[in-house]
């Protein structure tokens, strides 16, 4: 398996295995990764022959969820408002502000709804 690719594609007839390819971070998904795992999807989309994914990790390990450190990397850069749009989206404004303080205070929010 090349070592240069972040997720890796093998086609085993109608069939796309998708492979995670980082085990040094038990294959955590970091916004390369989830880049190129987009593209993997969108070849099991777009691809007539192919008709079943299967996605797996290197390693022995499937995926330990975000990377946590370019999580952390990018909130030191950006404000925590911008990371997280959607949620922005849904929630109304005394939630936001609430689920801010919440989050800068390192507790559970009090959320009131829509």
């Amino acid at each position: 398996m090349p070592t240069n690719r972040l997720v890796v594609t093998d086609r085993l007839g109608p069939i796309l295995v998708v492979t995670l390819n980082r085990p040094e971070s038990r294959n955590a998904i970091d916004s390369a990764t989830a880049a190129q795992m987009n593209d993997a999807m969108d070849l099991l989309e777009k691809e007539t022959g192919l008709f079943l994914g299967v996605i797996t990790g290197a390693g022995g390990t499937f995926c330990s969820g975000s990377d946590l450190k370019e999580l952390a990397r990018a909130e030191r850069r950006k404000p925590w408002r911008e990371q997280n749009s959607i949620a922005m989206r849904m929630l109304g404004r005394e939630d936001r502000e609430e689920g801010l303080r919440a989050f800068a205070e390192r507790r559970r929010p009090a959320w009131k709804g829509r």
